[in-house]
């Protein structure tokens, strides 16, 4: 089914190789006769024309890789084309909240369109927020798919190792383009080749690096889930939350979250809440945290703004006329119209004049778009575009941004929220389930070009949560580039045991932040990942590589995933975080190389597994990795100013 040629630079020596990738689109190749076209002379470029009305031209682009356009002239309706892993492991792809599973898993799901839908209440269950069409396999190949934004494109999977794009054409936004599937399939020796290839002719990498206080400290946040908006939150709990914060012996980044505003987009402080916002603000300055407003792309539907400001709205199309494009999140709003540069300009002047009025030092964009505002609207087939617009309007701040919504914007040096996955209870199973998708999640991020990343609030707070599964979720976060708490459930909650466990790894995060900060560095030079999968360290390990069900050699005795369980910080150190409740050991796999435990000293020469490593309540089990030939004494050194931090 997807057998890509030997030699794509010269494909029209391998029509039957060519032939075998391409043809599963929804019929039996029996009664579906093929012939095959020279396009040119060449020798680069060919052609296969079928009889159901369906062609294919395939063209070489660079020694690695291919383009393909598959394209129909006789069924204007679908068109539909199958990737199959065969006996690869697949990567990447739309991050969806309800398939945290690492390497992709997707047997059962019927049609995702492939759009930007946040979570809320009717949409939770389809909610992509990170969408990309980029698919990275274990053998060594990629492919990238060409998004047409005027017809509807959708992604199903009938089997764990087959996904199916179709795109569709029922007179979409009025209009009737041909349909066609336009993508790249590129070939390298390995995963890791291929991704780096991918990093540069198609991902791209960041051109700056974002604030690091953020890496160097916590980010205690006010900000509810998507399912609990009645806490109350105002000037004077705030103030108490920051003392306690000093008094527990930390600093950092205080997130003012939902709830700040009169309404959603009125940059309006709700003085029913925040009498005195400003000298909210001038204490909190004072006790030397910086500071963060959460902001929308939308303006509810109660703030009075002027014709001029309502023309700057996503306008909903109708029999009688066009009228603000609302939407249900929260206090119902509509969405600013980012393909309108006057719109724009009007959103930048607002966000400015309250970070220099209020000392503002970041914000938090929320909400980017949902499946509520994006039918029948006048941005309905415009957002890619607008979320670039969006995005390209935020850098031009020159603040600290984090976003939640990721489509094409890999440039950009914005931390990105960890999406909520779909927990639908609240009951205290649901905490532990929550915590077993961080480290897929973090893995598929990066893997789409998304290494900024702002992990899960440390106990979400909607969920009952133990004190256990807490602890555990704080060693989760270690290794990653931020902690983040809630103040709905600080450290303190869970008792002096838990406050004092979670300060210790909280300052072992602190320790190895200056590496976290040089990594970041890195991955704006180079696009390399902050925390890659184990693979990346060895790209032809089948155990690092696999995980897929009936994979026996992935799993240790007692049942950990190597890909769900583990990951890497760099290339040097392997984590390897207990998140089962009841669990006081587990089998941790080391590849290739020489490793030194980070809690006992021990050394190990890895491929390895480590048999029932012992894992209490205080011990994060993690690996660094060190080369004895250059440095006999087992120590190893990392350059520049993170010197002797490992």
């Amino acid at each position: 089914m997807a057998t890509a040629p030997s030699k794509p630079e010269k494909m029209s020596r391998h029509p039957h190789s060519v032939q075998q990738f391409l043809l599963r689109h929804g019929r039996s190749e029996e009664n579906n006769e093929t012939s095959f076209i020279n396009c040119s002379t060449t020798e680069n470029q060919l052609c296969l024309n079928f009889t159901d009305g369906t062609s294919v031209t395939i063209s070489s682009w660079k020694d690695e890789c291919v383009s393909v356009n598959y394209s129909t002239r006789s069924n204007p309706d679908r068109l539909k084309l199958s990737f199959d892993f065969q006996d690869a492991h697949g990567y990447g792809g739309p991050l969806m909240n309800d398939r945290s599973v690492w390497p992709l898993r997707l047997n059962g799901f019927y049609k995702r369109r492939y759009m930007q839908i946040e979570s809320d209440s009717n949409y939770r269950h389809y909610s992509q927020a990170v969408l990309e069409p980029y698919w990275l396999f274990s053998n060594g190949y990629y492919a990238y798919l060409y998004v047409d934004n005027n017809v509807y494109t959708y992604i199903s999977s009938d089997s764990e190792d087959r996904f199916e794009l179709t795109v569709e054409n029922y007179g979409m936004f009025g209009r009737y383009p041909p349909l066609a599937l336009n993508f790249a399939l590129c070939k390298l020796n390995d995963a890791r080749e291929a991704h780096e290839h991918a990093v540069s002719h198609f991902l791209g990498k960041p051109s700056r690096l974002p604030g690091t206080r953020e890496v160097i400290q916590p980010v205690w946040t006010t900000l509810y889930s998507p399912y609990k908006l009645d806490d109350p939150v105002n000037q004077s709990t705030m103030i108490n939350l920051a003392e306690k914060i000093i008094e527990n012996g930390y600093g950092g980044k205080l997130v003012i979250g939902h709830k700040w505003e009169k309404y959603s987009g009125s940059f309006e402080p709700d003085t029913s809440q925040f009498p005195d916002f400003s000298e909210l603000i001038k204490k909190l300055k004072n006790l030397n945290f910086t500071l963060a407003l959460l902001v929308h792309p939308f303006v509810s539907e109660s703030v009075e703004l002027s014709e001029q400001e309502m023309g700057y709205l996503v306008q909903t199309n109708s029999w009688y006329g066009q009228f603000p494009g609302f939407t249900s999140i929260y206090d119902s709003g509509s969405y600013i119209d980012f393909k309108n540069p006057d719109a724009l300009k009007w959103l930048q002047k607002r966000l400015m004049h309250h970070r220099r009025i209020y000392d503002i030092d970041s914000f938090q964009f929320e909400s980017g778009f949902n499946k509520r505002v994006l039918w029948n609207t006048s941005i309905s087939n415009q957002v890619e575009n607008l979320i670039q617009e969006n995005t390209n309007m935020l850098d031009s701040l020159h603040v600290n941004i984090v976003t939640n919504v990721a489509r094409g914007t890999q440039k950009y040096g914005f931390y990105l929220k960890m999406p909520l996955s779909d927990i639908t209870s609240s009951d205290a199973y649901s905490s532990a389930i929550l915590m077993r998708t961080v480290i897929p999640r973090l893995l598929h991020m990066n893997i789409l070009g998304y290494s900024f990343t702002m992990p899960m609030i440390i106990g979400v707070s909607e969920l009952i949560m133990s004190s256990e599964i807490f602890i555990r979720w704080v060693q989760l976060n270690v290794f990653m580039p931020s902690m983040q708490f809630s103040i709905h459930r600080p450290p303190w909650y869970f008792g002096e045991k838990v406050a004092n466990l979670t300060k210790k790894f909280v300052d072992l995060h602190a320790h190895y932040s200056p590496y976290i900060i040089q990594l970041m560095k890195e991955n704006v030079k180079t696009g390399a990942p902050v925390n890659p999968p184990i693979w990346w360290i060895s790209p032809n390990d089948s155990v690092a590589l696999g995980c897929r069900a009936g994979m026996d050699s992935s799993k240790g005795d007692n049942g950990q995933s190597v890909c769900e369980e583990e990951f890497l910080l760099g290339d040097r150190i392997l984590v390897a975080p207990v998140i089962e409740e009841g669990q006081r050991k587990r089998d941790v796999y080391l590849p290739a190389g020489f490793w030194r435990d980070g809690n006992s000293k021990r050394t190990f020469n890895g491929p390895i597994w480590v048999k029932d490593y012992p894992a209490d309540l205080d011990t994060l089990p993690y690996f660094l990795r060190f080369w004895p030939d250059a440095l006999p004494t087992g120590t190893y050194v990392i350059p520049s100013q993170t010197a002797g931090i490992i």
